[in-house]
């Protein structure tokens, strides 16, 4: 993989991927991302040993004038109920994400709260997707963000985007990255 750097509009610079023939290796990024470098070993195993990893790489696809939503839901309600993994999801547009575009939206301080309870879509278990009732989209604050930014949640924090009206795609990378795993209470 080859970082390369761009420049963006207010001319600081941000890192992008570029994985090129023979770079993809994405787990080589996500170990990067959380701290640990291939050229120091020791530091290398002394990570490991507190498990964190990358959990999930996606990309996300919403075509132009696509009616569906990402309905609210909290990251947390998808994993093993028995354990907190203390993640953190990284949300990075690679097109200009508006609200009419669907970008992400968030409900300010729910990541201190319990996790809420969760259903399939449309109470359709053949649908991976879930999704709470308990909210109150009033709260919400749309995050609009230029191409290479990113939004940052924990795996609590509620959060959707709504469909794209636009007449462009809007294409999303997501990142999670998990620290030490502690047992629930």
């Amino acid at each position: 993989m080859i970082p390369r750097s761009i420049p963006n509009s207010s001319s600081r610079r941000l890192h992008s991927i570029n994985p090129g023939p023979g770079n993809s290796h994405v787990p080589d990024f996500c170990t990067n991302l959380i701290g640990v470098r291939k050229r120091r070993p020791g530091l290398i195993e002394a990570r490991q040993r507190r498990r964190r990893k990358c959990r999930m790489v996606r990309r996300i696809y919403k075509p132009a004038q696509y009616g569906a939503e990402t309905p609210w839901h909290q990251d947390e309600a998808y994993w093993n109920p028995d354990v907190y993994l203390n993640s953190v999801s990284v949300w990075m547009p690679l097109d200009a994400a508006t609200v009419e575009s669907g970008c992400m939206q968030f409900i300010p301080g729910s990541h201190k709260e319990d996790l809420r309870w969760h259903r399939h879509i449309d109470n359709d278990p053949l649908i991976h997707g879930l999704m709470t009732d308990d909210v109150d989209p009033r709260q919400a604050v749309a995050c609009p963000l230029a191409p290479g930014g990113a939004t940052f949640h924990n795996y609590r924090t509620l959060h959707h985007t709504a469909p794209n009206t636009t007449d462009n795609p809007r294409r999303a990378y997501i990142l999670v990255c998990s620290g030490p795993a502690k047992e629930a209470r």
